[in-house]
């Protein structure tokens, strides 16, 4: 790090300014505000239903709520790792290059997340009581509601990391601020007739949107039709079955889920 700045500092140096170039200077810094708004508006989404929720619930209700969100997040751990693993690729790619890999990227995503959502639906009322009591059994409902728009998500944010990294950041935190008044909109009106239930059902609904405007703007971004992007095809399925046959022979799972096998 210390050559890479050295270099650039005796560079601007030469040329009259210190460091960076203010024209570059202000591009970044233009850019880095737009993707970093994205960022906020989401994180607001993210937790507006839990605020609105503790001004106007029992903490029971937002108790019950917070670890329906956690459950189910728990299973689709997968979506954290998307932007850091696709932003280099699609950053160093024209669009043609994004035309001939996304789809096939976002198919074999939706085919992933839809077992999980399966495996989440199927496994959470047994793992809720078992660990928590039969107390806990309100959770289970909030967390089925809300499952669809999780597991439909990172669809979403694989197409918003796309836009942030073709120069196009503000497409991504227009998305989300539309997501965020949604979800606004329908905790207004979901929240006191149905508790967390109704929120379940506000932070689900808003999710599930973005990820149709989302697909959307992709389609007309990128010039591919809708089932391009979506409709998962056999040689999808045949592709993922040897990818996950791959990790399984090269991985063993623990308690760090999973850690490359030891070669003799």
């Amino acid at each position: 790090i210390f050559f890479v700045l050295r270099k650039d500092i005796l560079l601007g140096i030469k040329k009259g300014y210190i460091f960076l170039n203010p024209g570059d200077f202000k591009k970044i810094v233009i850019f880095g505000f737009k993707s970093h708004l994205g960022g906020t508006v989401q994180k607001a989404n993210d937790q507006i239903a839990t605020i609105i929720m503790a001004g106007v619930l029992s903490p029971e209700s937002v108790g019950f709520y917070s670890l329906a969100i956690k459950a189910v997040n728990a299973f689709s751990v997968i979506k954290n790792a998307i932007g850091t693993a696709l932003s280099p690729k699609i950053a160093q790619s024209n669009l043609n290059e994004i035309r001939s890999y996304f789809p096939q990227l976002l198919r074999t995503l939706l085919c992933v997340n839809l077992i999980i959502g399966v495996a989440i639906i199927v496994v959470l009322p047994v793992i809720i009581p078992f660990f928590y009591g039969s107390e806990f059994n309100p959770v289970i409902p909030i967390a089925i509601i809300i499952t669809p728009g999780i597991i439909l998500f990172p669809i979403a944010l694989m197409i918003m990391v796309m836009f942030s990294q073709t120069g196009r950041p503000l497409v991504k935190g227009m998305i989300r601020a539309f997501g965020l008044v949604l979800n606004i909109i329908l905790l207004i009106f979901l929240l006191l007739p149905y508790g967390p239930i109704g929120a379940a059902i506000a932070t689900s609904v808003s999710y599930m949107i973005m990820f149709v405007v989302s697909v959307y703007m992709a389609s007309r971004y990128i010039d591919l039709p809708y089932k391009r992007l979506l409709l998962v095809s056999k040689s999808d399925i045949t592709k993922l079955a040897i990818d996950v046959k791959v990790i399984l022979k090269n991985y063993k799972f623990g308690f760090g889920l999973l850690s490359k096998k030891k070669i003799n």
